[in-house]
């Protein structure tokens, strides 16, 4: 609530009914407290009661629903996500200048001028292969395909749902790797 337009509203209720007191309907502190009165208390349990149902939503809760926003319109998510896997994984003396070369050469291959940035390496996709296939059988099924494929940091609209399958449904490890 503007504190002018209370304080224009109490004078007017003082002008139409000369009995009142001003201060029942809006007094102002000069310190940093809140204006007090009735025009107020109706102001602020109004604005609660609205906050409260979703109907307002405070400049605090806007301002993380418009970041949020941002992040997956921009999909900032899977690059940060990207890019910390990859920093966890090589553990570099210096970080900083690892991620910038790590940019860089993101943004070469958007431009089609280098090749794409690759996280594990072969012999990590063949762990994570062996780590789902809890029998050894040498492949497994599309269950533990999406299970390997998440344990990779990939969602669903990341790779492949219907890889190649051998007898019985199954996922060897070749194109596990292949596909992951």
């Amino acid at each position: 609530m503007m504190v002018n337009f209370a304080d224009f509203t109490g004078d007017q209720i003082i002008s139409m009914f000369p009995s009142e007191v001003k201060d029942t309907y809006f007094m102002e502190y000069k310190s940093n407290k809140n204006p007090k009165g009735k025009l107020y208390s109706k102001f602020y349990n109004f604005m609660r009661f609205l906050k409260s149902t979703g109907l307002v939503t405070s400049n605090k809760n806007r301002n993380k629903q418009k970041a949020k926003l941002y992040i997956k319109e921009k999909n900032v998510m899977p690059l940060v996500n990207h890019l910390t896997s990859t920093l966890l994984l090589h553990e570099p003396d210096d970080p900083v200048a690892f991620l910038k070369l790590q940019v860089e050469d993101m943004i070469n291959f958007r431009d089609h001028q280098g090749k794409p940035p690759i996280l594990f390496k072969k012999d990590h996709l063949i762990n994570v292969f062996k780590g789902v296939d809890y029998l050894n059988i040498g492949s497994i099924d599309l269950k533990q395909y999406f299970k390997a494929m998440n344990m990779l940091g990939l969602n669903e609209n990341d790779f492949n749902k219907s890889p190649q399958v051998v007898e019985n449904n199954r996922i060897e490890c070749k194109i596990f790797v292949s596909e992951a």
